[in-house]
């Protein structure tokens, strides 16, 4: 995949300086603080429960709707680094794997709305229009993947003798968003049919052996000839219809077991 990366953060990546990272636990062993849990009492009421509080509105609950570009990022080799490594390497490296990740993302114009485990959901477009939200979105997905090779060569393969890789899924289109989640606490939230849609390329990404799956409505806002980029129809998990897909990435470094290319060559037949 061709990396058109602006000079300024070209700079931004000649003058990251990787060996100013802290070592891995089993190098250096800092002493982490362990975490603690604070236990909230339970409503007293089922009512209380329910009723939202005074400050809330129902458009906040409700959300508004608009139109953004959305990104699933996941960690595709991770469960092996848990197994091999220590939980204090494995916090270790997460967090600065979703510190890159979130370093190319707010640079873009995106906002992280969640991570969990090992993936991440990013939005674009919260205060511009459509079409330069799904460039950001495709210059964060790129920047990303640059910025891992440079940590994979940097840390990840001197330390730990693992390269990680990520599959990624972007797609656009109409969602709610909201500023408060179940238990009213202020926190944005997103959600929509194509929230779902873009999470599901993300997990195709590994049926089809392509580490950057984008769907043909994203595709369309972008600047790039059609011809330089495979198409394929794709069944998701949950959706009716096949979806348009653009396979804008590169084949996974991991030879895939007999399940995953049987997955492959059913996913590449349509």
């Amino acid at each position: 995949m061709k990396l058109n990366i602006s000079l300024c953060k070209k700079n931004r990546l000649a003058n990251r300086n990787l060996s100013a990272l802290p070592l891995p636990a089993s190098v250096s062993k800092p002493v982490l603080q362990p975490a603690t849990k604070e236990v909230e009492s339970l409503p007293a009421t089922v009512n209380q429960a329910v009723q939202p509080h005074e400050h809330i509105t129902q458009q906040n609950i409700a959300g508004e709707e608009k139109q953004l570009a959305l990104m699933f990022l996941d960690i595709r080799n991770f469960t092996p680094f848990m197994e091999q490594q220590s939980p204090h390497d494995v916090v270790f490296v997460i967090r600065k794997l979703f510190a890159l990740f979130n370093d190319s993302i707010q640079e873009a114009g995106g906002r992280i709305v969640e991570t969990q485990g090992d993936s991440i959901y990013a939005v674009f477009g919260l205060n511009t229009d459509i079409k330069n939200a799904a460039q950001a979105a495709m210059d964060a997905a790129r920047s990303i993947f640059h910025d891992l090779q440079v940590f994979n060569a940097g840390y990840a393969q001197p330390y730990f003798n693992m390269p990680f890789e990520v599959g990624v899924g972007l797609h656009q289109g109409s969602v709610l968003v909201g500023r408060y989640d179940i238990d009213y606490s202020n926190h944005t939230t997103v959600m929509g049919l194509p929230v779902n849609i873009a999470s599901r390329l993300q997990s195709k990404t590994k049926d089809l052996n392509n580490d950057l799956l984008v769907s043909e409505d994203m595709f369309a806002l972008l600047d790039l000839p059609a011809d330089d980029y495979q198409s394929r129809y794709v069944k998701l998990k949950g959706i009716t219809e096949p979806v348009q897909v653009r396979l804008m990435g590169q084949q996974y470094n991991y030879k895939p077991d007999n399940d995953d290319m049987m997955d492959y060559f059913m996913a590449m037949a349509g």
